[in-house]
């Protein structure tokens, strides 16, 4: 069994030049509940968002309303998505592994969604699945979750460019 690890968190004073006071933790086991309890949570108001599109004329319009949905529930629930986005990295592997599945599995959502077949079609969905991962977790970074629905527009003509270049047919059924 390998020893317990001891995490530190800095106290509230003593943030001076020459040190600081510090507190153990022991472990890491709560954060990586919270995490996952986070990650849980924003994923089901993600999936409802998304859930809860109506029918699409074709893959650039489904495309357009689930980006619109996603940022929407980001920006409702801009705590959770602190959890999901940014702490994660501070919880432990099994948290950030679940983080790492959870885009993976956008990404294999999209490539069905838009019908991609190739590889090409592949990395093109996994490249803007992180280009959104990326924009979104700066905004949260930032305390702007208010802001995500202006990445809709910037984000939208992004995707179509880069799938439209991997073959990807938005306009067509």
């Amino acid at each position: 069994m390998p020893p317990k690890r001891t995490l530190f968190v800095p106290g509230v004073k003593g943030h001076e030049a020459r040190g600081c006071r510090r507190t153990p933790v022991e472990g890491d086991r709560p954060r990586e509940r919270v995490g996952h309890a986070g990650a849980t949570t924003l994923l089901q108001a993600i999936g409802t968002a998304l859930d809860s599109e109506p029918p699409a004329r074709n893959a650039g319009d489904r495309l357009d309303g689930a980006l619109k949905r996603y940022l929407a529930a980001l920006a409702r629930e801009p705590a959770l998505a602190r959890t999901f986005l940014v702490e994660v990295y501070a919880a432990g592997p099994a948290a950030l592994a679940r983080r790492v599945e959870v885009q993976r599995r956008f990404t294999e959502a999209l490539t069905i969604q838009l019908k991609g077949k190739s590889e090409k079609q592949r990395f093109a969905c996994e490249a803007v699945v992180a280009a959104a991962s990326a924009l979104v977790t700066q905004r949260v970074c930032a305390g702007r979750a208010e802001d995500m629905r202006e990445l809709h527009g910037p984000l939208l003509r992004f995707a179509r460019s880069s799938l439209e270049a991997a073959g990807v047919a938005l306009a067509t059924r």
